[in-house]
């Protein structure tokens, strides 16, 4: 009878086995990462580990400096009051 429980050289053979079962999506899911910059938080590999830390950087940035134009345009564009002007 077989264990339900996976063997850690279950696991190791599925990271790096070229069988095409476990190939595919382990492909899938490098493309992922690469071309959409979708990669999950739990990732083990240290270039994708890398990528995610420039990019939560980037967005940071970008938050920043978006934020750094809304109150530049706030103070140099203040809305204008309700009503008649003469």
């Amino acid at each position: 009878m077989k264990s339900i429980l996976k063997t850690p050289f279950q696991e190791i053979y599925r990271e790096y086995s070229y069988n095409p079962i476990y190939l595919i999506p382990r492909l899938i899911m490098y493309l992922l990462a690469i071309l959409f910059n979708l990669i999950p938080e739990d990732t083990d590999n240290p270039d994708l580990i890398k990528k995610l830390e420039v990019i939560k950087e980037q967005k940071r940035i970008a938050e920043i400096e978006k934020e750094k134009q809304r109150l530049a345009q706030e103070h140099y564009q203040p809305e204008q009051e309700g009503g008649e002007q003469d």
